[in-house]
């Protein structure tokens, strides 16, 4: 008996005993050897009941989503006439939105969680977006930037000894 045989038996037994009404395969020895239609049409249903997964990741989408939606309503809601030079003042203002944001809609996040994503708009609203922390490490001295890709160079890496293997 062959393996797509063994599988095709087992499907139709547990649909068979869940109440299911496809039709049972044949148990004789000689089965497959003449007679192909049968076999095409009950192919044809197993591939008719066959359900795809989602082809998405809602891990990481829900959190660009959340991200997004939360950054959009802040954007909102800012007073467009306030000084942004006074990085200060402003922060504390999206601080507190961010805050009534969250509560508003009911968002659970733990508090790394809630001040990873407060830092990533704030960066975004206030700064270069993600390039911003990397701005505000003094260990790294220079960032290339090419399409999507970022290359970086750590003071302590430039280390005119060391050559090749970094």
């Amino acid at each position: 008996m062959s393996l797509l045989r063994r599988i095709e038996q087992g499907q139709s037994g547990s649909t068979q005993q869940s109440g299911g009404s496809s039709p049972a395969l044949p148990s004789s020895g000689g089965e497959g050897q003449s007679g192909g239609g049968g076999d095409a049409s009950r192919l044809s249903s197993l591939q008719a009941r066959r359900v795809s997964a989602p082809i998405t990741s809602p891990q990481a989408g829900s959190y660009f989503d959340l991200k997004t939606r939360v950054q959009n309503k802040l954007l909102a809601e800012i007073d467009p006439s306030m000084d942004v030079s006074r990085t200060d003042e402003v922060r504390r203002t999206i601080q507190s939105l961010f805050e009534q944001i969250l509560t508003e809609e009911n968002i659970v996040l733990s508090r790394p969680e809630r001040a990873r994503l407060f830092e990533q708009i704030a960066a975004e609203i206030l700064g270069l977006g993600p390039l911003q922390s990397l701005l505000e490490d003094d260990t790294i001295t220079e960032i290339m930037v090419n399409g999507s890709q970022e290359h970086l160079h750590r003071a302590e890496r430039e280390d005119p000894s060391r050559t090749g293997d970094v």
